[in-house]
């Protein structure tokens, strides 16, 4: 796809400075992990919650089904 043969403009400049600056990065290691997962983890149950509040909401009630 057209998008593919950018991707590199989005991920390597954050990758050059996440090495750059390493050594400033790595006391906080485990401080980023944790927020990397509790931050991964809230997009996740909210897309979730999201995506069953629209179906409840556009899907037809259980039962009425039309049966041939």
């Amino acid at each position: 796809t057209p998008f593919m043969k950018y991707l590199p403009l989005l991920f390597v400049p954050a990758v050059v400075g996440i090495i750059d600056h390493l050594d400033k990065i790595k006391p906080f290691a485990f401080e980023f992990l944790v927020v990397i997962t509790i931050s991964t983890l809230l997009g996740l149950i909210s897309s979730v919650l999201v995506f069953v509040f629209v179906a409840s909401k556009t899907a037809p009630p259980v039962g009425d089904e039309k049966v041939k």
